[in-house]
């Protein structure tokens, strides 16, 4: 009989991650690994199909909140640099608006690292990893905890209000009291009302 006994793997393989890139949702295109930061290594550069910068951090159990704090000073040091890597390296797509966000990859998370996380606006996006051996057979399953925030739309002015519409009687002022363009009356001229008659 088969052994389908299943044992969970906390500690994930860097080539696993690798390897799972593309895979996710949405699929993320492996740029650079282990990238040097400010003093830190960003484990993989990658883009999205939209052109953004992803960074994505591994950690391990009991990790995640120091692996929060460097995934944002990280975010930081990148985003200081986009125009500069645009120039130096055109050939990898990065979009001209391009975001710059944070996948953290951990076996678990604590639910302070989560509140945190929810605060930064969808900067940064949790997700739980870990290796499934069922029996000689291993899969790395990840599960999201928070989604992926999409790029923004540019704002739209916002649009001038329609003048207020006016009543029959505002709008239209009825006939002109003289029908003479000089603007002189009946009773400046010293016409008689059957002599008006014969200007209108």
């Amino acid at each position: 009989m088969a052994d389908f006994s299943i044992e969970i793997a906390h500690r994930i393989s860097r080539d696993d991650v690798s390897r799972q890139l593309p895979q996710l949702s949405p699929p993320l295109r492996l740029v650079a690994k282990d990238w040097l930061a400010e003093s830190h290594r960003i484990d993989f550069v990658t883009l999205d199909p939209e052109g953004h910068v992803v960074l994505v951090l591994q950690g391990s159990d009991g990790e995640d909140a120091a692996l929060l704090v460097r995934a944002l000073a990280h975010r930081a040091w990148v985003k200081a640099r986009l125009d500069d890597w645009r120039q130096l390296a055109p050939q990898l797509g990065i979009a001209p608006q391009a975001m710059v966000r944070c996948v953290l990859l951990c076996p678990s998370f604590l639910p302070e690292t989560v509140a945190a996380a929810e605060t930064v606006e969808g900067a940064v996006q949790l997700v739980l990893g870990c290796t499934i051996c069922l029996g000689t057979d291993q899969r790395l399953v990840f599960e999201a905890l928070t989604e992926p925030t999409a790029p923004r739309a540019p704002e739209r002015p916002a649009a001038t209000a329609a003048p207020p519409e006016t009543s029959p009687t505002e709008a239209d002022p009825g006939p002109d009291p003289t029908p003479f363009r000089s603007g002189l009356t009946e009773a400046d001229l010293g016409l008689l009302p059957e002599d008006v008659r014969e200007f209108v």
